[in-house]
């Protein structure tokens, strides 16, 4: 079953749920999927990594469960079939990229075979709520299509390992080749010189079911294997990113002066009242720790007061930098903190100068760890031990005068978790901020952290001491009163 919706401008309606499943359990829902296809000759399509192809499908991530980067250990191998001479390992279909090797037909980069099907099998390490299972092709010509059947086993050891399917659990069925919303694949149904996308989700807005192992059985839609570019698994923690943007001037008439109320529809506007503000005394900070801000920049404390510039051009409200990145800023929680939102927002005029409009998109990756002390903050950050968590590009939702520069006046990202519970638990986070442009930085006026504080594990064990103390006691207390009479 297939289902489509029309294009969403940007915004990606998160989605809430409650509780989670026992081994085994499946979806009480029907499991359906979205399709979507782009054709190379669209705008923004032709390029190595587009940054929001589709609409009703997500983008592929790189912050998906099965990525290296997440650290989950998951682990892949073919179960049956023979990957054609010059195709890619399994390790393509999970390092979040679009296959890309100099132009749009790249072997090296993608999973494919063309004298059979091929059966991939993940293993997840552990009993995992699945949310959404997303999976991209891309090729200049007839290897786009999809058509596989994936299955679950929730057992530690899974029921087979040879590609046969019996004794799995069936979890869906995909065949992209005439359910898409988007552009034709050709007279014959097989061609397209572009990417498609599947999604396959729960309707009842829950988890697809709890499983530690996977089984993809990928079959040739026709003479010729699909040029297999990514696998998403995604999980409850895995972000959902709503960014929105406003015009200072007409149709939304935002103004030049301060912001007392909500300029978004779908995003909160600026708090005080979030975990990290510092009028909430739980001594958060936050600290450049690569690059430096530019000449008449306010300090990184500005991302803490809690409030919008007092007006649309304010540079020592807020935080920028026009050339030293990367430009990194460490946020210390103080305490290990379940993250249930993060929220950022930018300010800058579009008057005059229509090129000063570039300082209002944000462009970011965000990390987290749970330790003690941070890894480095210079080089390479998943390297040195850092989690990404989200990664944001708010341009391609920007109103625009035509011309790309002349961009919105304020802007805002709500990161949230798909599940509606936590993003995961951090002690430290980390904005490794890119610039809009060759030439300006953002200005950013203020991040928002909601989230609880978790205790340490060893505060537990004294917990649970304690109580197992009173209850000894207690014990004691009857037995003595019972010896008495």
């Amino acid at each position: 079953m297939t289902k489509r919706s029309g294009r969403f401008l940007g915004l990606v309606a998160a989605v809430a749920a409650l509780g989670g499943f026992l081994p085994g359990e499946v979806a009480t829902g029907a499991i359906i999927y979205s399709v979507e296809t782009r054709l190379h000759s669209e705008s923004g399509i032709n390029v190595s990594q587009p940054i929001a192809p589709f609409s009703t499908v997500p983008n592929l991530s790189a912050v998906d469960y099965a990525s290296p980067a997440r650290r989950n250990n998951v682990q892949l191998q073919i179960a049956a079939g023979t990957p054609q001479a010059g195709s890619g390992g399994v390790g393509k279909l999970v390092d979040g990229l679009w296959p890309w090797d100099g132009d749009r037909d790249a072997p090296s980069q993608v999973l494919f075979s063309d004298s059979g099907d091929l059966a991939v099998q993940f293993d997840l390490r552990q009993l995992v709520d699945i949310w959404r299972i997303n999976t991209y092709s891309r090729h200049v010509s007839n290897r786009t299509p999809q058509v596989y059947t994936v299955y679950g086993s929730s057992a530690a050891v899974p029921p087979t390992t040879n590609g046969d399917p019996t004794g799995w659990t069936l979890i869906a069925s995909v065949d992209t080749r005439n359910n898409s919303p988007g552009p034709p694949y050709g007279t014959t149904g097989t061609s397209l010189d572009g990417i498609a996308g599947a999604s396959i989700y729960d309707d009842a807005g829950g988890p697809l079911g709890q499983y530690q192992h996977l089984l993809f059985v990928l079959q040739r839609p026709g003479t010729y294997g699909t040029f297999y570019g990514e696998i998403d698994i995604v999980t409850g923690s895995h972000p959902i990113i709503t960014m929105e943007s406003r015009y200072h001037g007409d149709p939304d008439n935002v103004g030049s002066g301060p912001i007392t109320t909500n300029p978004f529809q779908w995003v909160p506007t600026v708090s005080n009242k979030d975990y990290a503000d510092a009028s909430q005394g739980h001594g958060v900070t936050a600290t450049i720790v690569a690059g430096a801000k530019s000449s008449g920049s306010g300090a990184p404390s500005v991302l803490l007061d809690g409030q919008w510039p007092s007006t649309w051009d304010s540079p020592g409200q807020v935080l920028f930098d026009d050339g030293n990145y990367p430009f990194r800023v460490l946020f210390d929680l103080k305490d290990r903190l379940s993250v249930e939102m993060i929220n950022t927002f930018s300010r800058h005029t579009q008057a005059t100068n229509p090129s000063n409009g570039a300082r209002t998109p944000q462009v970011y990756t965000l990390y987290g760890i749970d330790a003690d002390t941070p890894p480095s903050a210079t080089g390479d950050l998943i390297a040195n031990g850092w989690i990404p968590i989200a990664v944001v590009d708010t341009r391609p939702y920007a109103y625009s005068n035509g011309t790309g520069t002349n961009l919105p006046g304020v802007a805002g990202v709500s990161i949230t978790p798909l599940d509606g519970i936590s993003l995961g638990v951090y002690r430290y986070l980390l904005f490794d901020f890119q610039p809009s442009t060759e030439t300006y930085g953002t200005f950013y006026a203020e991040i928002d952290i909601f989230g609880t504080v978790v205790p340490e594990p060893a505060s537990w064990l004294l917990v649970l001491f304690g109580l197992t103390s009173l209850g000894l006691v207690a014990l004691r207390k009857r037995i003595c009163g019972l010896t008495k009479s």
